[in-house]
């Protein structure tokens, strides 16, 4: 998309905003204003190629995705922000968790009529093309009431979707599969987390079937299919509580529970579910800095960013401005852990500074539009954090400074409160 969105950071560049007067406070007008923000989309005529420039994310401030958008190929790299190396001596690494992969059998000849977009509005991405005369679309959106990433496609004929489903584990955990059209996998991390992704499908008309993918796993067949439902979730077995070890409920449990809750409703309730709850904190600001000419809106993304260089885009920059909230809101949610380096996008198990809790200045600056443009509430996770490693800093503040009262943490660190990179000694004071 060739927004920095590696680093949810870069939002501090959208601070010099928050004291203009286009900046409006909307409490309990989320409905009214995001009816009036209908530019708030990103989109292009183009899938994504690469992960970090072009592909879209989604996130429900556990659970999030990098959607590709392919015509031939739907791919969706997934995390989950618990997944993570190290202990409370070792700083580790936020890890990847995996690949989520739709190949479409009938998606021979060029598609027309292509377009991907992003709306921040609702937070549900889509997918529009037209292909051998068939219109066929897809919406994407990740829950955090129903704690699951949601993918529909639907056509414009039926009997149009024939294809094969395929996760493949960051860890190479093999794939496995049930009767309940539902493939999995599974597996644990150097330091005993345990893990689990599970994608179930529910097909309207055609067949769908388990089958072997050749290759040791499995893979979920889809045949003739009018329209598919895809229903995915992650989860470790990580709490943030050190008095339980950091362990809490297994993965398998966690997901069985919410695919079980999230299968049995419609698609329109799940989606209502969703929109509504990110609504009624997206909706609370609306930024207006004047408006951009007809001919630039109506422009893709990435053409939009080569002619910022030399053309007035004020929509450009209040789109830039409520991404930077729409990426707090996706990896920042209450319950969960704090936003890190990356947000909670993550595609590499060895991540640039290990997509750590940066306490010299990134994790504050990932925070610093939280209060300025009403996102009080993506703030708990930050100061959870802080409560759960106090006890595990004070034992080895204690071991480097004997006597000294507090504690205190260095520049890279965990979720379990260890640390790396020894410099920056009273990084708590941050």
């Amino acid at each position: 998309m060739n927004f920095p969105n590696n680093y949810l950071s870069f939002a501090v560049l959208l601070l010099l905003f928050f004291s203009i007067p286009g900046l409006e406070q909307a409490i309990g007008q989320s409905k009214q204003v995001s009816a009036k923000s209908k530019a708030l989309k990103i989109w292009d005529n183009k899938a994504a190629k690469t992960w970090m420039t072009e592909a879209y994310p989604i996130g429900n401030g556990r659970i999030g995705g990098m959607v590709f958008g392919g015509v031939a190929q739907e791919h969706i790299q997934f995390n989950d922000i618990t997944l993570w190396t190290g202990n409370e001596l070792d700083r580790g690494m936020y890890q990847a968790f995996g690949d989520l992969y739709f190949n479409f059998e009938k998606a021979q000849g060029d598609a027309s009529d292509y377009h991907r977009e992003l709306d921040l509005n609702n937070s549900v991405h889509q997918v529009t093309y037209t292909l051998n005369g068939v219109k066929y679309r897809r919406e994407y959106f990740c829950s955090f009431p129903d704690q699951v990433i949601v993918m529909r496609l639907t056509a414009s004929k039926k009997g149009a979707y024939s294809g094969t489903l395929n996760l493949k584990d960051a860890h190479q955990a093999k794939v496995t599969g049930n009767g309940n059209n539902t493939l999995q996998i599974a597996g644990s991390l150097s330091n005993g987390m345990r893990y689990q992704a599970s994608a179930q499908v529910k097909t309207e008309a055609g067949n769908s079937e388990i089958i072997s993918d050749g290759k040791g796993g499995m893979e979920l067949k889809v045949s003739n299919a009018d329209a598919i439902t895809i229903f995915f979730s992650a989860a470790t077995d990580f709490a943030n509580d050190r008095l339980a070890n950091w362990k809490g409920e297994a993965p398998a449990s966690k997901i069985q529970k919410i695919l079980a809750s999230a299968t049995v409703k419609s698609y329109a309730t799940l989606l209502n579910n969703h929109i509504s709850d990110y609504q009624s904190l997206f909706g609370r600001v609306r930024l207006n800095l004047g408006k951009s000419s007809a001919e630039i809106l109506a422009q893709p993304i990435h053409q939009r960013l080569i002619n910022y260089k030399k053309t007035t885009d004020p929509q450009l920059e209040s789109l830039i401005f409520q991404y930077g909230r729409y990426l707090l809101i996706s990896s920042s949610r209450k319950g969960g852990l704090p936003a890190n380096l990356q947000g909670l996008w993550n595609e590499s198990n060895m991540p640039p500074w290990g997509s750590d809790y940066h306490t010299n200045i990134n994790i504050q600056m990932n925070y610093w539009l939280a209060e300025p443009t009403n996102l009080s509430e993506c703030h708990f996770p930050y100061l959870d954090h802080i409560n759960a490693i106090r006890d595990v800093r004070k034992i080895n503040t204690q071991k480097e400074y004997p006597g000294v009262r507090g504690w205190t943490l260095r520049t890279e660190s965990n979720p379990f409160g260890g640390e790396s990179y020894l410099w920056n000694t009273p990084g708590s004071a941050w």
